[in-house]
């Protein structure tokens, strides 16, 4: 090794190797490495969607059945019968009443009864407390019946409340009697 000489490189020739390795540096920074990033994020992006994807696949059953109970009972017109007044003595006959066609739609009744401030004097409305318990979307269908109830004359509250898989209905009715 002693006997080997190696010949110095020319200044020349070495400038031009940096300056290539300069260009070469630059155009890695300018082009590729920032190209690189962008497919990183744009994986990424495609990698979440994957998950959305799968998961809306997963999901489409369910949302299929709720919409299908939905559109079960959706009646073409709402009922707007002529109104009419309920006979004070048959106040006591709306709990049972409105029991009956609760129960008929699946809910459990909790509580009717009629607010007994209402019904001093001589006011031509009485109010009435309700307090349910069933399936969110049989709720809708029991509004629809009440609705049919001649002597309703409004839905002042509403008030929902969940409870695992059932709901908490509250409503405070207003009936019109005489």
């Amino acid at each position: 090794m002693k006997g080997m000489n190696i010949a110095p490189i020319p200044a020349r020739s070495m400038m031009y190797i940096v300056v290539g390795l300069v260009i070469v540096a630059t155009f890695y920074f300018v082009a590729i490495y920032p190209s690189m990033k962008s497919l990183d994020v744009l994986d990424a992006k495609i990698d979440a969607m994957k998950i959305r994807v799968e998961s809306q696949k997963a999901l489409l059953p369910v949302y299929q059945k709720y919409v299908k109970r939905e559109k079960a009972y959706i009646p073409e017109k709402l009922p707007f019968p002529e109104r009419k007044t309920l006979p004070r003595n048959k106040i006591g006959g709306v709990a049972p009443e409105f029991t009956k066609m609760a129960e008929r739609l699946d809910f459990t009744v909790v509580a009717v009864k009629p607010v007994m401030k209402s019904l001093a004097g001589k006011s031509t409305f009485v109010v009435v407390d309700m307090q349910l318990e069933g399936d969110f979307f049989n709720f809708r269908r029991f509004l629809i019946e009440l609705g049919k109830i001649d002597y309703l004359e409004t839905v002042e509250e509403i008030e929902i409340k969940p409870d695992g898989e059932k709901r908490n209905f509250k409503l405070k009715i207003w009936l019109s009697v005489s």
